[in-house]
Protein backbone atom coordinates (compact mmCIF):
# COMPACT_ATOMS: atom_id res chain seq x y z
CA UNK A 1 0.00 0.00 0.00
CA UNK A 2 3.24 2.29 0.22
CA UNK A 3 3.97 2.50 -3.03
CA UNK A 4 0.48 3.23 -4.01
CA UNK A 5 -0.39 5.91 -1.56
CA UNK A 6 2.76 7.39 -3.09
CA UNK A 7 1.68 6.73 -6.61
CA UNK A 8 -1.80 8.43 -5.82
CA UNK A 9 0.25 11.56 -4.65
CA UNK A 10 2.35 11.91 -7.73
CA UNK A 11 -1.20 11.16 -9.96
CA UNK A 12 -2.86 13.48 -8.46
CA UNK A 13 -0.50 16.09 -8.80
CA UNK A 14 0.30 15.51 -12.36
CA UNK A 15 -2.83 15.68 -13.12
CA UNK A 16 -3.69 19.18 -11.68
CA UNK A 17 -6.35 20.60 -14.25
CA UNK A 18 -7.80 17.91 -15.44
CA UNK A 19 -10.92 15.89 -14.79
CA UNK A 20 -10.17 12.49 -13.59
CA UNK A 21 -11.87 10.17 -11.84
CA UNK A 22 -10.66 6.72 -10.26
CA UNK A 23 -12.99 3.84 -11.61
CA UNK A 24 -12.80 -0.35 -11.82
CA UNK A 25 -11.51 -2.53 -9.37
CA UNK A 26 -9.64 0.96 -7.72
CA UNK A 27 -12.61 2.29 -7.17
CA UNK A 28 -14.15 -0.60 -4.85
CA UNK A 29 -10.88 -0.61 -3.23
CA UNK A 30 -11.49 2.97 -2.05
CA UNK A 31 -15.26 2.65 -1.51
CA UNK A 32 -14.63 -1.21 0.76
CA UNK A 33 -12.23 1.22 2.44
CA UNK A 34 -9.39 -1.10 1.33
CA UNK A 35 -11.24 -4.68 1.95
CA UNK A 36 -10.63 -5.33 -1.95
CA UNK A 37 -7.01 -5.29 -2.90
CA UNK A 38 -5.90 -4.46 -6.24
CA UNK A 39 -2.64 -4.18 -7.54
CA UNK A 40 -2.58 -1.36 -10.15
CA UNK A 41 -4.82 2.04 -10.56
CA UNK A 42 -7.55 2.66 -13.20
CA UNK A 43 -8.39 6.37 -14.10
CA UNK A 44 -10.64 7.69 -16.61
CA UNK A 45 -9.99 10.66 -18.13
CA UNK A 46 -11.56 12.82 -21.34
CA UNK A 47 -9.84 11.34 -24.50
CA UNK A 48 -8.99 14.96 -26.10
CA UNK A 49 -6.60 14.79 -22.77
CA UNK A 50 -4.57 11.67 -23.50
CA UNK A 51 -1.67 13.15 -25.10
CA UNK A 52 -1.57 15.62 -22.32
CA UNK A 53 -1.41 12.83 -19.92
CA UNK A 54 0.93 11.11 -21.94
CA UNK A 55 3.35 14.12 -22.03
CA UNK A 56 2.91 14.51 -18.36
CA UNK A 57 3.73 11.07 -17.40
CA UNK A 58 6.02 10.42 -20.00
CA UNK A 59 4.42 7.59 -21.65
CA UNK A 60 3.13 6.68 -24.73
CA UNK A 61 -0.62 6.65 -25.77
CA UNK A 62 -1.80 3.37 -27.69
CA UNK A 63 -4.88 3.03 -30.23
CA UNK A 64 -5.80 -0.78 -29.83
CA UNK A 65 -9.05 -3.30 -29.94
CA UNK A 66 -8.37 -5.25 -26.49
CA UNK A 67 -10.23 -8.23 -25.66
CA UNK A 68 -10.37 -10.66 -22.53
CA UNK A 69 -12.89 -12.20 -20.25
CA UNK A 70 -16.00 -12.02 -22.62
CA UNK A 71 -15.07 -7.87 -22.76
CA UNK A 72 -14.03 -6.16 -26.02
CA UNK A 73 -12.61 -2.77 -26.19
CA UNK A 74 -12.77 -1.53 -29.88
CA UNK A 75 -10.26 1.43 -30.45
CA UNK A 76 -9.45 1.88 -27.29
CA UNK A 77 -7.24 5.17 -26.85
CA UNK A 78 -5.34 4.66 -23.58
CA UNK A 79 -2.14 4.71 -21.47
CA UNK A 80 -0.89 2.08 -19.69
CA UNK A 81 2.42 3.21 -17.17
CA UNK A 82 4.32 2.60 -14.01
CA UNK A 83 3.84 5.16 -11.22
CA UNK A 84 6.16 4.25 -8.48
CA UNK A 85 6.05 1.04 -8.90
CA UNK A 86 2.27 0.71 -9.41
CA UNK A 87 0.94 -0.09 -12.22
CA UNK A 88 -1.35 2.90 -13.66
CA UNK A 89 -3.93 3.08 -16.86
CA UNK A 90 -5.27 6.07 -18.05
CA UNK A 91 -8.43 5.10 -19.99
CA UNK A 92 -8.84 8.22 -22.67
CA UNK A 93 -11.61 6.98 -25.32
CA UNK A 94 -13.40 3.98 -26.22
CA UNK A 95 -15.04 3.62 -29.15
CA UNK A 96 -17.32 0.70 -28.55
CA UNK A 97 -17.76 -1.87 -25.44
CA UNK A 98 -18.99 -5.41 -26.70
CA UNK A 99 -19.45 -7.57 -23.75
CA UNK A 100 -20.46 -11.29 -25.17
CA UNK A 101 -22.15 -9.93 -28.78
CA UNK A 102 -23.70 -7.06 -26.93
CA UNK A 103 -22.70 -3.43 -27.81
CA UNK A 104 -22.83 -1.03 -24.97
CA UNK A 105 -21.88 3.07 -25.14
CA UNK A 106 -18.68 4.42 -25.73
CA UNK A 107 -16.73 5.63 -22.52
CA UNK A 108 -16.79 9.08 -24.60
CA UNK A 109 -20.39 8.62 -24.10
CA UNK A 110 -20.18 7.62 -20.66
CA UNK A 111 -17.93 10.49 -19.29
CA UNK A 112 -19.13 13.34 -20.71
CA UNK A 113 -22.03 13.52 -18.12
CA UNK A 114 -19.85 10.87 -15.82
CA UNK A 115 -16.80 14.08 -14.67
CA UNK A 116 -20.09 16.23 -13.16
CA UNK A 117 -20.77 13.35 -11.06
CA UNK A 118 -17.40 12.17 -9.45
CA UNK A 119 -16.87 12.04 -5.81
CA UNK A 120 -13.94 13.64 -3.81
CA UNK A 121 -12.26 10.96 -1.11
CA UNK A 122 -9.40 10.42 1.07
CA UNK A 123 -7.58 7.12 0.47
CA UNK A 124 -4.37 6.56 1.80
CA UNK A 125 -4.30 9.59 2.89
CA UNK A 126 -4.69 11.24 -0.51
CA UNK A 127 -7.99 13.67 -1.46
CA UNK A 128 -8.65 11.27 -5.06
CA UNK A 129 -11.52 11.64 -7.53
CA UNK A 130 -13.89 8.20 -7.95
CA UNK A 131 -17.03 7.74 -9.85
CA UNK A 132 -20.32 6.96 -8.42
CA UNK A 133 -20.70 3.80 -6.58
CA UNK A 134 -23.24 2.94 -8.80
CA UNK A 135 -21.33 3.99 -12.11
CA UNK A 136 -18.96 0.79 -10.59
CA UNK A 137 -21.34 -1.49 -10.00
CA UNK A 138 -22.94 -1.40 -13.26
CA UNK A 139 -19.79 -1.98 -14.63
CA UNK A 140 -18.96 -4.74 -12.96
CA UNK A 141 -22.25 -5.96 -13.03
CA UNK A 142 -22.56 -5.62 -17.29
CA UNK A 143 -18.52 -7.31 -17.32
CA UNK A 144 -19.63 -10.31 -14.80
CA UNK A 145 -16.03 -11.99 -16.12
CA UNK A 146 -15.23 -14.84 -14.54
CA UNK A 147 -11.38 -16.21 -13.88
CA UNK A 148 -8.82 -13.69 -12.89
CA UNK A 149 -11.47 -10.83 -12.64
CA UNK A 150 -13.60 -10.48 -9.71
CA UNK A 151 -16.69 -8.85 -10.67
CA UNK A 152 -19.57 -11.01 -8.65
CA UNK A 153 -17.37 -11.23 -6.01
CA UNK A 154 -16.65 -6.82 -6.41
CA UNK A 155 -20.74 -6.35 -7.00
CA UNK A 156 -21.19 -8.30 -3.54
CA UNK A 157 -18.62 -5.69 -1.51
CA UNK A 158 -20.22 -3.01 -2.89
CA UNK A 159 -23.57 -3.93 -1.74
CA UNK A 160 -22.35 -4.94 1.40
CA UNK A 161 -20.14 -1.85 1.98
CA UNK A 162 -22.34 1.13 0.33
CA UNK A 163 -25.68 2.29 0.70
CA UNK A 164 -26.94 2.11 -3.11
CA UNK A 165 -28.74 4.99 -4.69
CA UNK A 166 -31.89 3.36 -6.82
CA UNK A 167 -32.45 6.58 -9.25
CA UNK A 168 -28.35 6.70 -9.77
CA UNK A 169 -28.36 3.53 -10.53
CA UNK A 170 -30.75 3.30 -13.32
CA UNK A 171 -29.31 6.59 -14.62
CA UNK A 172 -26.09 4.70 -14.76
CA UNK A 173 -26.98 2.03 -16.40
CA UNK A 174 -29.24 4.34 -19.33
CA UNK A 175 -25.93 5.94 -19.46
CA UNK A 176 -24.23 2.35 -20.17
CA UNK A 177 -26.56 1.77 -22.44
CA UNK A 178 -28.24 -1.14 -20.78
CA UNK A 179 -31.74 -2.18 -22.16
CA UNK A 180 -34.61 -2.02 -20.38
CA UNK A 181 -35.11 -5.71 -19.77
CA UNK A 182 -31.23 -6.62 -18.35
CA UNK A 183 -32.18 -3.58 -16.26
CA UNK A 184 -34.65 -5.26 -14.48
CA UNK A 185 -32.68 -8.44 -14.47
CA UNK A 186 -30.01 -6.37 -12.53
CA UNK A 187 -32.15 -5.12 -10.22
CA UNK A 188 -33.52 -8.51 -9.21
CA UNK A 189 -30.14 -10.07 -8.51
CA UNK A 190 -28.89 -6.99 -6.26
CA UNK A 191 -32.30 -7.37 -4.35
CA UNK A 192 -31.22 -11.37 -4.31
CA UNK A 193 -27.67 -10.38 -2.65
Amino acid sequence: MKNKKKALEIITKKLKGIPWAIFSGTAIEIYSKGKRKGNDIDIIVPGDKIDEIAKRFSAKPVLETREGGGVKLVNDYHIGTIVDGVEVEFVGKTEKIIIDGEVYKSTRDLKRRLFRKVKKKKYLGVNVFVVPVEEILVQKMIFDRSGKWQDKKDVRLLLETEKINKKALLRAMDRWGVKKKKQKIFIEKIIKI
